[in-house]
């Protein structure tokens, strides 16, 4: 182990479970430069990552925190309150969105210059101002769709797709999952279609009953006229 990574008892602490830096990362949901930035002295510990290492690996929070080299580590006790599944998945969530993010960006300063590249940052600061107005949405699905001719494009030219989407995405899924909302899509197109339709018929049977009716009415009225005149002519006179 490097001189400079035994700033920290963490490294310690390492080195006696036989833990790479990776190892660690992937036990507690943070990343390989997370472990070995705390190691080398460029990060603070803080107490809830502490807590989290030492409810894991059993260390004592406390001498994690202290960081005295010169104190031996102490006795390792696995403690009854672990931190529950939820709770992981939670914190290995948001670094799995990290690492994501950090890949996507990477492979979009790779894109050569051009019109998509300067529309990149206003679609991403769209999306960021939806993210921080939202709120939770524990029911929130993807609002925006790409059609299915682009993954059909890489999926018959794979080598023209960068290599860090090519180890991020599932082609296949995608095609599968465009076709599937094109589906649905084309279903719900349909039934709108039909519920405008009927609604143009009967506005059209309901308008030409108005107007039969008023044409009723009006015949009524002049038959009622004209039966009304001819009673007239008809009486006697005094």
């Amino acid at each position: 182990m490097p001189t400079s990574v035994k700033r920290h008892n963490l490294a310690r602490l390492r080195q006696e479970l036989s833990l790479t830096q990776t190892d660690l990362a992937g036990m507690i949901g943070r990343t390989q430069a997370t472990i070995k930035a705390i190691e080398t002295g460029k990060l603070a510990l803080s107490k809830n990552l502490a807590a989290l290492i030492a409810n894991t690996l059993g260390a004592d929070k406390q001498w994690l925190l202290n960081n005295d080299l010169s104190t031996p580590m102490p006795p390792r006790e696995y403690v009854s309150a672990k931190f529950s599944p939820e709770e992981q998945a939670y914190d290995c969530t948001y670094m799995l969105l990290l690492e994501l993010f950090s890949r996507l960006f990477a492979v979009a300063r790779r894109l050569r210059e051009g019109d998509y590249r300067k529309l990149l940052p206003i679609y991403i600061q769209n999306r960021l101002l939806e993210f921080e107005t939202a709120g939770y949405e524990p029911d929130a699905e993807q609002r925006q769709r790409v059609s299915v001719n682009t993954f059909e494009f890489f999926k018959t030219h794979p080598e023209l797709l960068d290599p860090d989407l090519g180890r991020l995405i599932n082609l296949d899924f995608l095609i599968k999952d465009a076709y599937q909302a094109e589906r649905v899509g084309k279903r719900e197109y349909f039934k709108l279609n039909r519920e405008v339709q009927e609604l143009k018929k009967q506005f059209k049977f309901s308008s030409r009953d108005g107007v039969i009716s008023a044409k009723r009415k009006s015949a009524l009225e002049t038959r009622s006229r004209k039966s009304r005149k001819g009673r007239s002519r008809s009486r006697p006179s005094g």
